[in-house]
Parts: C-alpha cells; sequence; structure tokens
C-alpha cells in the first residue's frame, strides 16, 4: 500500500498516486502478492529511476474497496 512509502516522487505529488492505493508491479517487477517489505519495493523505485522514468502500476484504494465490497 502507497501509504507505507515516503511521499518523494512526482507521482505522489502530482495526485497520480494516493494514499491507500495498492502497487502492482514496478516496470517488469510483480509487487502484488508477494512478501516484499516496503523498504524493498523502495529499493526497486530507487533502482528503476536512475533511467530517468518508471511505469508503475497500481490500483486505485477506491477499486480496493468496492472489490472487497463484492467479495462480501
Amino acid at each position: 500500500m502507497t501509504s507505507d512509502f515516503r511521499i518523494r516522487y512526482d507521482a505522489f505529488q502530482c495526485g497520480a498516486l494516493s494514499v491507500g492505493d495498492q502497487i502492482l508491479s514496478i516496470d517488469e517487477t510483480v509487487i502484488e502478492n508477494t512478501a516484499l517489505s516496503p523498504d524493498e519495493v523502495m529499493a526497486i523505485l530507487d533502482a528503476n529511476t536512475s533511467k530517468g522514468y518508471t511505469q508503475i502500476q497500481i490500483m486505485p484504494s477506491h477499486a480496493i474497496m468496492r472489490r472487497d465490497e463484492s467479495m462480501n
């Protein structure tokens, strides 16, 4: 969840990411359903941003809430 990360990337500051969004993948690295710690995910972000861009796939928090409601 994005609440676990320090807000220091442009995506947070421009509103593309919100607290509670779930990061599914960073470039080709799948994050969803892994045991990666927030620090490990930050290391992946830091390593990938050195190339000048990073593609992050997210599930917005409102979609997570809808998914959880439909499962009940």
